[in-house]
């Protein structure tokens, strides 16, 4: 399921008006779609939010990365949510810094009580994952945030804090999260967060046609809230 991607569209009564797919490089998404749409048309209010931030299966560079840090590094508020999130690995971890330039950026860590600075990288896939998406969704604001194969390199006992958390930033920033799942973890993980979360949230399994009328296509199951709840418990292999 890493190469397909989805992209939806919430009607004005609450309902999904389309699926598309889309190439996993959101650029040439966009080049796409202004080919579709001309320039001097009304986009729609879907096409006007424009910012798409898109965490990829092996990880974005420390370059879009420093970027993205850029737009946080004066607010105070964004960066304390960045670092609370870390300390879901390690609650010693006071900061993060970025030094260097262009191609040679490195994250570094600040501990409390300790003059020690250590390179993020060297401390694990997970708080190095964990440390991508957050700066996504911050950035994310009012738009989108995109993550192939969520659960790259987190340890699962993690997982259901993460979802509860990126379920409380998404409804404080206006933000929409699409992720792509393999794991029973992650996908039960997102269930316990939306179970005592107010936001909608979705989940959606693709697989293959069985029918004689359309065999091979690809189809859609989709589960809300309460029905994720229900197919869980009775043992639906939703991955």
């Amino acid at each position: 399921m890493s190469d397909v991607s989805l992209f939806l569209e919430k009607g004005t009564n609450g309902e999904y008006l389309r699926i598309l797919d889309f190439d996993r490089d959101t650029r040439l998404y966009k080049r796409r779609m202004r080919r579709i749409i001309p320039p001097f048309s009304n986009p729609g209010p879907l096409l006007k939010r424009q910012n798409i931030q898109h965490i990829f299966a092996n990880g974005s560079s420390f370059k879009k990365i420093s970027s993205l840090w850029d737009r946080i590094i004066l607010i105070p508020e964004m960066k304390e949510q960045v670092f609370s999130a870390l300390r879901l690995v390690d609650e010693n971890i006071r900061e993060v810094v970025l030094v260097g330039r262009e191609r040679h950026i490195t994250p570094m860590v600040l501990f409390n009580n300790s003059s020690l600075k250590v390179p993020l990288s060297s401390l694990g896939d997970g708080i190095n994952r964990l440390f991508q998406i957050i700066v996504g969704m911050v950035t994310a604001e009012g738009g989108m945030l995109l993550i192939d194969e969520f659960e790259n390199g987190l340890h699962y006992s993690v997982l259901p804090q993460i979802w509860k958390l990126l379920f409380k930033m998404a409804e404080s920033l206006d933000v929409q999260i699409f992720a792509t799942a393999h794991s029973w973890n992650c996908i039960s993980a997102f269930r316990e967060a939306s179970k005592s979360s107010g936001a909608d949230s979705y989940l959606l399994q693709l697989g293959r046609s069985r029918r004689t009328s359309n065999k091979g296509e690809v189809v859609v199951n989709s589960y809300g809230r309460d029905a994720l709840v229900a197919a869980t418990r009775n043992g639906l292999d939703l991955r």
